[in-house]
């Protein structure tokens, strides 16, 4: 069993404002681009979380593998094999789709 520390998230919290704010604007026409970063943000924009789901939880990793080996001869031998692993609490990363008009 393998758990993961998460205590390298910065990367993913970076988005977050005051730093570098992304934000959702409804129904904004594509003929409006580009926008002025020094105008003020619309009263309808949305400020959209960077990182991972709130609920985060350890991510943990289980692998197993179990090997049968029988000699069939004296120069003859068979050998099955089964290697699995399953995890769980993995990292979601949180996208949001914009429709543009």
């Amino acid at each position: 069993m393998y758990n993961d520390l998460q205590d390298a998230l910065g990367y993913r919290a970076d988005q977050n404002a005051p730093f570098n704010p992304t934000y959702s604007i409804p129904n904004f026409a594509v003929s409006n681009f580009p926008i002025d970063p020094s105008a003020p943000v619309p009263a309808t924009a949305k400020l959209v979380p960077g990182g991972v789901q709130p609920d985060l939880k350890t991510p943990t990793l289980i692998s197993y593998s179990l090997r049968i080996e029988r000699e069939l001869s004296l120069r003859t031998s068979l050998t099955i094999g089964y290697i699995g692993s399953h995890g769980y609490h993995e990292l979601i990363e949180l996208m949001q789709m914009n429709r543009f008009r």
